[in-house]
């Protein structure tokens, strides 16, 4: 069903990402921000009166239940995502699930199945796929600019002050560099180059037992790798290079929200074969033709630069709201069966270290 009047939008959370999306919707000018909701309502009240929120709720079920809200947006920590986004597609509430969409694979498996047996539109909030430079990427990668097979090296890491009480280091709480910093570098893997066929991994698991460090690569059947890096006790470049036997694409920082890249696309150089002739058999001359070519054979090297308005959450709202306003129970960028993919290959990984969630263990409901 179409959806033509403004969309009135709710929020689950009030921490510190629930706050940059409030922020984005301001820019939106067919959205309004209804509601609210905490655990306890003087955050939710505080949070309400730094945004402009008419209404506040103590509790998801009670915002879910609000017949005046359209859509919820689900900013909690994610070992909580599956109870709210099922308890809000039950109420017949549109969701976006701020990444990573789940735990794992099942939960997310879960998750999936209610939005599509009951036709609520359901999408994860991976922003990055969203903001106008990285649509531009996409565009230069998937129109064959640099070439069929590709290597692309991505990573995303940042120092996070070290304590047993941060959620980053609390394996309760699913943390770990992987699920909050390490989504981003596989999710634009599998954006710019499909699903790997294999995956190998490496991890650095700290004292409070989550992997503070990774790294993986993956395989794909034409032959093109993808070398990715995360972690949250290090300063990364949070940058991204796709190069390919016709150029290279690199994104300059921040790899979530960038506004620059650098474009480098090469010619065939047809005369390479006139120089090799001439050349004869004189290998060191082959050897300098060779080092040289790089340099004398690029017909574009051009710096691409689109602003970001805004902090950038806006642009993934937007989808939403053109999804609801079109009838769509998905969203073609940040498709659900993509979503679910990316997380079973997060599950792979952690399955390489016998790494688990103490939910998981609890539940027995670990994706693999």
């Amino acid at each position: 069903m179409k959806h033509t009047k403004p969309i009135r939008w709710g929020i689950v959370g009030t921490g510190m990402v629930a706050g940059h999306f409030a922020d984005g919707l301001r820019l939106l000018p067919g959205s309004q921000l209804l509601g609210v909701s905490s655990r306890q309502e003087l955050t939710a009240q505080r949070f309400a009166d730094q945004f402009t929120v008419p209404r506040t709720y103590v509790g998801h079920q009670s915002l879910a239940n609000d017949p005046d809200i359209d859509v919820v947006y689900i900013g909690t920590p994610h070992t909580t995502h599956k109870e709210i986004a099922l308890d809000c597609i039950e109420a017949g509430k549109a969701i976006l699930v701020e990444k990573p969409f789940a735990i794992n694979g099942q939960e997310a498996q879960i998750i999936i199945n209610k939005a599509r047996e009951k036709s609520v539109f359901c999408m994860e909030a991976m922003w990055m796929r969203f903001i106008p430079l990285m649509q531009k990427a996409k565009a230069t990668v998937s129109e064959n600019t640099l070439g069929e097979n590709l290597l692309f090296n991505a990573t995303l890491g940042f120092k996070s002050p070290f304590s047993w009480e941060n959620r980053f280091f609390n394996l309760e709480l699913g943390g770990g560099a992987l699920l909050d910093a390490g989504v981003y570098p596989i999710n634009l893997a599998f954006w710019f180059l499909g699903k790997p066929e294999t995956i190998k991994s490496y991890l650095h698991i700290g004292q409070t037992g989550v992997d503070e460090m990774g790294a993986f690569i993956f395989g794909y059947p034409n032959g093109s790798l993808a070398v990715l890096s995360t972690g949250n006790q290090v300063h990364s470049f949070n940058q991204a290079v796709v190069q390919g036997e016709k150029g290279r694409l690199q994104i300059y920082e921040p790899l979530y929200s960038p506004t620059r890249m650098k474009l480098d696309v090469f010619s065939d150089n047809r005369s390479q074969s006139k120089v090799r002739r001439r050349a004869g058999q004189i290998e060191w001359i082959r050897k300098i033709y060779r080092g040289v070519r790089s340099i004398t054979s690029r017909v574009r090297n051009s710096d691409i630069i689109i602003p970001v308005d805004g902090n950038g959450y806006q642009y993934e709202a937007a989808e939403v709201e053109r999804c609801l306003q079109n009838g769509k129970l998905e969203s073609d960028i940040m498709p659900l069966d993509e979503t679910l993919r990316i997380l079973q290959a997060m599950d792979e990984i952690r399955n390489q270290w016998n790494l688990f969630y103490p939910v998981e263990i609890r539940t027995s409901k670990f994706g693999g």
